[in-house]
């Protein structure tokens, strides 16, 4: 069974085709979405990090637009973000328009594809990943260090019978995918 990997200029299976606002708001609104957005004074934290500064601006005018709501302060001054209907809506919006036009990216083989496909976990998981190393590239970081992730990514992809093709646990046994790569990534991507 063959695999294609994508190679540095394969931008067409992990660029989302939404542009400019659309894409920032789809971005700041994902990130609502999953929970684990807080504001305090003018910073935005996800899971206790601060977010770049194109998410906050994005988030910022989603508030002013009451797409997204901020709760009461806790104790430590931290304001919890939530979607409105309204920003519910947009989301949902955007993921719809997001969806038709870019599919789920392929990690290479025929495979990993179908496994992933009747794994939702796992397939939520590797679309994260993706999505983040796109925004990554849409912000204009470095192209070489995100074509060097997406290469080890795809070198670990999930075999018909859901075990990492590069991972092993003993001499003849495959670990289970997501293997610890792929966990390692998504952390260190959040």
């Amino acid at each position: 069974m063959s695999t294609a990997q994508p190679g540095p200029r394969s931008p067409a299976t992990t660029r989302p085709p939404l542009t400019g606002t659309d894409l920032y708001d789809w971005m700041a609104l994902r990130r609502v979405n999953a929970g684990g957005i807080a504001r305090t004074g003018d910073h935005w934290f996800d899971h206790g990090r601060q977010i770049p500064d194109y998410v906050a601006d994005s988030l910022a005018a989603l508030c002013d637009s009451s797409a997204v709501t901020l709760a009461e302060p806790d104790g430590w001054g931290m304001r919890r973000a939530a979607l409105t209907n309204a920003g519910r809506g947009r989301f949902q919006q955007l993921c719809r328009q997001r969806q038709t036009v870019q599919p789920l990216p392929a990690l290479g083989s025929v495979a990993a594809v179908a496994w992933l496909a009747d794994h939702p976990c796992a397939r939520n998981m590797v679309q994260s990943v993706w999505d983040t190393l796109a925004e990554l590239e849409t912000s204009c970081h470095h192209p070489g260090p995100i074509a060097a992730l997406r290469r080890v990514l795809t070198h670990h992809q999930p075999t018909a019978a859901g075990r990492c093709r590069a991972c092993r646990r003993w001499r003849w046994h495959r670990r289970r995918f997501p293997c610890i790569v792929w966990h390692q990534i998504h952390t260190a991507l959040r």
